[in-house]
């Protein structure tokens, strides 16, 4: 077992093949080798995500591969089966094999790919939403309609999407504006909407992008549908349950 992992481990370190067929092979040498007792499934998804990463292909976002081979489970099982084969390493039945497995985790990429574009899309809507809502109510206010590029709202709404759920403190340390200007800033995009205020405890406050959240979960809602939309197919495994609003 160990010469196979050492095989394996100089095969992810070079660039023989493309990025896509890489990880393909690697993850199904992976998970036939099958080297412990448990936990192989989640070291085998990690690998496919290393060579993506080592190969720039997540440089802008983390492709979810894996949340789509979980959803077309029959299609992955049989794809890995048929890498399986015993044979010559030359031999057509061979390349047939690893034809049938590495075509069934390319669609899978593929469908990666345009899943995470969409949210992409969906994301800058709802910049687009947050900035014309925060514009008309600046004017309302007798303001400059944009904010400054340097302020701490400016700050907080570009970093939003990945950062949904806020409290002053967080806001200091990520962004270097001063507790004044982040407990001015928060509240101020609460009122205008972007934000909620919860509760976290007693005496604290935190804020979040309910919208952010919700968009969050209904992609992954649509990844573990077949037709990758819930409306057509529903959920074929576990999944998060539907936003109220």
């Amino acid at each position: 077992m160990r010469a196979l992992l050492e095989d394996l481990m100089l095969y992810m370190a070079g660039a023989t093949h493309s990025p896509i067929v890489q990880a393909a092979l690697v993850h199904a040498q992976f998970e036939t080798i099958h080297p412990f007792p448990d936990g192989n499934g989640r070291v085998g998804r990690a690998l496919i995500h290393t060579v993506l990463t080592r190969r720039g292909l997540n440089s802008e976002a983390i492709l979810p591969v894996s949340l789509v081979l979980a959803t077309l489970q029959d299609e992955y099982i049989a794809g890995l089966g048929a890498f399986r084969v015993e044979g010559g390493a030359e031999s057509a039945q061979v390349f047939e094999a690893y034809e049938t497995w590495i075509s069934t985790f390319a669609d899978a990429v593929r469908l990666a790919a345009e899943q995470a574009a969409d949210l992409e899309r969906r994301l800058g809507e709802l910049r687009q939403a947050w900035s014309q809502v925060i514009s008309d109510a600046r004017q309302v206010e007798g303001r400059v309609r944009a904010a400054p590029r340097d302020s701490a709202l400016s700050m907080i709404l570009d970093a939003l999407p990945g950062t949904p759920v806020l409290t002053t403190s967080t806001v200091t340390r990520m962004h270097g504006v001063t507790t004044t200007a982040a407990q001015n800033a928060l509240p101020q995009l609460a009122d205008y909407g972007v934000l909620d205020r919860i509760s976290i405890g007693r005496a604290q406050r935190a804020y979040v992008s309910l919208d952010v959240l919700h968009l969050i979960t209904r992609s992954e809602r649509a990844m573990a549908s077949r037709d990758f939309d819930t409306a057509s197919s529903p959920p074929v495994r576990p999944a998060p349950a539907r936003p109220q609003r």
